[in-house]
């Protein structure tokens, strides 16, 4: 167990609670939320923009980031399945 002075923690307990808090006041699940906040953020971002190209190179990076795991992410989703 990680002690409060870990700098990795400083800041999350205070955003956990939030995220909580906002999850309970919408009815949905925390995944659903996350899903729903970044796709309005894409969508304020890409707005105006009707398409977007990439090359094959670029394609295949996205696909592939895409594709990868993120070893925070993960360790985060099995916290917060240990809290519910």
């Amino acid at each position: 167990m990680r002690s409060s002075s870990d700098p990795n923690l400083e800041g999350h307990v205070p955003n956990r609670q939030l995220d909580s808090s906002a999850t309970a006041a919408a009815s949905e699940a925390m995944s659903d939320l996350f899903c729903g906040a970044a796709g309005a953020r894409s969508h304020e971002l890409l707005h105006d923009r009707p398409s977007i190209a990439l090359n094959d190179d670029a394609a295949a990076r996205l696909l592939g980031a895409l594709d990868a795991v993120d070893r925070d992410t993960v360790m985060r989703l099995r916290e917060l399945r240990e809290l519910a």
